[in-house]
């Protein structure tokens, strides 16, 4: 049998140990010794480890966005900014991969390349991106600040990360919102203090209310479901009580709500109505029957006027006061 020439030889052992380490067994061993040195924060040894698995063809999104993070530890930004760009591009189609953003962006900022950052985020803003409160604290855009590229972008994030701000329905209870002094309606009387607010980027309004003639005090958090179309109160009150008001719509110049509620042994439903009286006043309504809706009791009657001065400024909201009775709906 004829042998093998030396320098056959070490070709041949050459290309069987290039094929082993090929492997799927060798390769995924490769990656886990490259994942342990970069989650020991050996970054130096990681990257030439995740390099030689990685090559140009890998869809190891994970791998792509460790190598990334680990050269710009090491400050090899430019090879950071290709590895994440990587990252992003195995993303599937619509997803945001929150966690890569702000370094990314650390890089591009680091580089000084601001334009091309906003041409990195657009499609992704377009997409629903919203965290402009990130985006503005890099001093890359400092320059870019006043360019109508930068304004659109961060304008558009803006209304991604806030919603509620551009959607009519949850504009329904502005007249409500503000600082308010409550008296009985016909009385001039102040029985309440009350400061509505709008929170949570305008998806929920916030109502505080003070007795001025009881200990008693409570709160209200009010929100629009967009899937029933509706406005719908929680009240809890410091008399231990709560109460859920649902179906909330605004017709007519008033917002009125639905509630059921037991007391003394006796089932009833009520109706819980705001009416919008202007800019400067509005009346809170509720009663309750208990026998099917054919007869109505009045369980309070209120008119909000606005405080001259409040936290919330000229135009600003509050809700219920003088106590709204606990064992007739919950409220106050």
């Amino acid at each position: 049998m004829p042998r093998m020439k030396p320098f056959a030889a070490a070709t041949a052992t050459c290309l069987l140990a290039l094929m082993l380490a090929l492997t799927p067994a060798h390769s995924q061993s490769a990656l886990r010794q490259a994942d342990s040195l970069y989650l020991a924060g050996n970054f130096r040894q990681a990257i030439s480890l995740y390099r030689n698995y990685l090559g140009d063809t890998s869809t190891n999104t994970q791998a792509w966005q460790r190598l990334a993070d680990a050269c710009r530890r090491r400050g090899l930004l430019q090879e950071s900014l290709a590895a994440y760009r990587r990252a992003f591009a195995q993303q599937p189609s619509g997803s945001l991969p929150y966690g890569m953003f702000p370094p990314i962006l650390d890089v591009f900022d680091r580089l000084g390349r601001g334009s091309e950052a906003i041409s990195f985020l657009e499609p992704f803003v377009q997409q629903g991106y919203g965290n402009y409160v990130l985006i503005r604290k890099f001093a890359m855009f400092r320059s870019l600040a006043d360019s109508p590229r930068y304004q659109a972008l961060i304008g558009r994030a803006r209304a991604n990360a806030y919603p509620c701000l551009a959607d009519p329905h949850h504009h329904e209870m502005d007249f409500w919102i503000g600082d308010w002094d409550v008296y009985p309606r016909g009385s001039n009387q102040r029985v309440g203090s009350s400061h509505i607010s709008r929170e949570d980027g305008g998806c929920v309004i916030l109502e505080n209310f003070r007795s001025l003639v009881s200990p008693q005090s409570g709160h209200s958090i009010n929100l629009y479901d967009a899937g029933d179309s509706c406005w719908i109160q929680l009240y809890a009150g410091s008399l231990g009580g709560h109460q859920l008001y649902t179906g909330g719509r605004y017709r007519d110049s008033a917002m009125v709500f639905q509630y059921r509620t037991s007391a003394g042994g006796r089932t009833g439903q009520g109706r819980y109505i705001l009416y919008d009286q202007g800019p400067d006043q509005f009346r809170q309504y509720q009663d309750i029957s208990y026998d099917g809706g054919n007869t109505y009791t009045v369980n309070y009657d209120f008119i909000y006027r606005r405080k001259r001065e409040g936290p919330l400024g000229k135009r600003t909201h509050t809700a219920v006061a003088g106590g709204r009775p606990e064992g007739a709906g919950g409220k106050k």
